[in-house]
């Protein structure tokens, strides 16, 4: 299902809703790209350039689906780690997810 959230009146309206039927050779997350690129032109039409979307769909298949379409993809928001080494293992690269609550100071 894809809505549009009015972020004022706290409301999401749904702009189209597909039941999900499989098909033998098409993973779903196409299936879910091959929908958002069908309700793309509406989206854009409203005047809104921004697809939020759950964690899930940061998968390269929708992603790659989706940019074409002139949308750009929100998912989940992390802080990039910019301390310092700690000197064992792989560098550390994500600080935490975002919480717009409470880190709105770490925003430029």
């Amino acid at each position: 299902m894809n809505s549009i959230t009015d972020l004022k009146s706290n409301t999401a309206y749904t702009l189209d809703s597909l039941q999900t039927i499989d098909e033998g050779d098409r993973s779903r997350i196409e299936l879910y790209a091959d929908h958002a690129v069908k309700v793309a032109v509406a989206i854009l039409a409203l005047g809104m350039k921004y697809l939020a979307a759950d964690a899930y769909y940061s998968k390269v298949k929708f992603v790659s689906a989706i940019i074409p379409t002139g949308l750009n993809i929100v998912g989940s928001l992390q802080w990039l780690y910019e301390g310092a080494y700690k000197g064992s293992g792989r560098s550390k690269k994500y600080d935490g997810k975002v919480d717009f609550d409470m880190d709105v100071h770490r925003f430029d």
